[in-house]
């Protein structure tokens, strides 16, 4: 499978405009597949941001802070709707910064709106604007980066690093809605919270790791949109 990968080296440099022969911005098979390890974290660092992981607080988030039921659900709707907004402008910041530059700073972003929710007296304005960010930052900007770096690895083919991903990122959300669950039932909604920001978001484990803008895998030119 490797070595099919890499077949399509020139016809993927000139399609991606290199200059024949000179393999810049290509990453080795071992790079491209790391990346794909890297995006299924990154997609399981939209946790907070995303209705099941907003779930695991979301009761006991409520009888703290006294906030009813179906107010909770429309300020959920429009922090939704508002927050997917992000998702128009993450493509063009990705190209103009790069994966993984963009990546960090959403991750520390998310950390800080994720941390500042634990942090929540009453159910005001502030509650509002947390419910957007980590819908913009967590379930918009980062998922598109999640699937973005994928494809930047495999330009020209996705179909077996999108199936190892979706593999990845199915297991890692189940793994993490016990840990999590676990966290909120013993600790409390706050402290699970803040170790979601702090020990989770804030390690950044992804953050060496190369995504380029090549890949590996080109195959053959094609027309149309891609991802």
């Amino acid at each position: 499978m490797l070595g099919s990968m890499v077949a399509g080296r020139r016809a993927g440099e000139l399609e991606a405009g290199a200059a024949p022969g000179t393999g810049a911005g290509w990453l080795s098979p071992l790079e491209a597949w790391r990346n794909v390890v890297v995006a299924s974290f990154l997609m399981l660092a939209t946790l907070p941001g995303r209705t099941q992981g907003l779930g695991l607080v979301t009761e006991p988030l409520m009888r703290e802070l006294g906030f009813d039921r179906v107010a909770y659900a429309t300020w959920s709707l429009w922090a939704t709707l508002l927050g997917s907004v992000a998702c128009l402008p993450a493509g063009g910041l990705l190209d103009r910064f790069g994966v993984r530059r963009a990546a960090v700073a959403w991750l520390a972003l998310l950390a800080c709106v994720v941390a500042g929710m634990a942090a929540m007296t009453s159910a005001g304005v502030g509650l509002f604007v947390a419910l957007v960010l980590s819908r913009a930052i967590g379930q918009g900007a980062l998922s598109v980066a999640s699937i973005a770096s994928v494809g930047k690895s495999f330009p020209g083919s996705h179909g077996w690093p999108m199936g190892v991903f979706s593999i990845l990122m199915t297991i890692l959300f189940a793994v993490a809605f016990v840990v999590v669950g676990d966290a909120v039932q013993g600790q409390g909604w706050r402290a699970a919270w803040r170790g979601v920001a702090w020990d989770w978001l804030g390690s950044r484990p992804w953050s060496g790791w190369r995504f380029g803008t090549i890949g590996v895998n080109p195959g053959p030119p094609r027309q149309g949109w891609t991802a």
